[in-house]
């Protein structure tokens, strides 16, 4: 597979392109069918992958619930006052296992949520990562700022720190000034720096994550799935168990 392309695809899907590559990209789709067609065949690799991942999840789910239906087997005893009693609890146990199922396993073949809203999710599995480590000098001012839990503070130093085009560590200021804003509760804002990240950096994970969530936090329930289901795909994500536990619960 041409990894450039697939990359390149999967940016398109998550709208992580800039307006120039959109428009360049889709021109091409036009202008040349053969590209076309082979871009065509990544797509559909790419959908099959997930796919296969959710079949493999739907397995797991059915053997779970074979597991706990078989836990309390008991043998049978003499007394049927004792039979009758333990007849009633395999069959607690076995709606129990089967109720365990249905709850876990029909937000995936459904597509369907417990009720939750788009914000209560978004406060359920929002949470501020520590800020970056400091070896060799004092902390800056919007650190500080922020390990007090005074975000506002922190935003004003970063966009500081990101007005000076000399500054280097551009996607680390970007994913942190998207996290305070989030902390103030201003999706737009958060997604307009965390969109900004490099996906070259060690920052591209954590905003990946911190980007659906700000989607959630803005009412995009849609694009916000694309992307948790992008992280889910993903071995190795620090917030793939996470996205994980998100993703049933869209």
């Amino acid at each position: 597979m041409n990894e450039i392309l697939y990359e390149f695809l999967r940016k398109y899907r998550l709208h992580q392109l800039s307006a120039e590559e959109q428009t360049a990209f889709e021109q091409r789709l036009t202008d040349d069918p053969a590209f076309a067609q082979e871009v065509s065949e990544y797509a559909t690799m790419l959908a099959a992958i997930q796919q296969e991942g959710d079949r493999q999840l739907e397995a797991r789910l059915s053997e779970y619930a074979q597991e706990l239906l078989q836990a309390e087997k008991e043998p049978v005893l003499q007394t049927s006052n004792v039979r009758a009693m333990n007849t009633y609890r395999k069959f607690f146990y076995a709606a129990t296992a089967v109720l365990a199922l249905l709850l876990a396993a029909l937000p995936f073949l459904l597509n369907e949520g417990p009720g939750q809203t788009p914000e209560q999710l978004f406060a359920a599995h929002f949470a501020t990562p520590a800020a970056p480590a400091v070896r060799d000098a004092a902390p800056s001012a919007w650190q500080t700022a922020y390990a007090q839990g005074d975000y506002a503070a922190a935003v004003a130093g970063l966009q500081q720190l990101l007005g000076d085009a000399s500054f280097a560590r551009r996607s680390e200021a970007l994913l942190y000034l998207g996290v305070s804003q989030l902390a103030l509760g201003k999706a737009d804002e958060a997604l307009a720096a965390l969109r900004q990240v490099s996906s070259d950096s060690y920052d591209w994970d954590a905003a990946q994550w911190y980007t659906a969530l700000a989607l959630l936090k803005a009412g995009k329930v849609d694009e916000a799935k694309i992307i948790v289901d992008d992280v889910v795909h993903q071995n190795g994500h620090p917030f793939q168990k996470e996205a994980k536990a998100l993703k049933a619960q869209l």
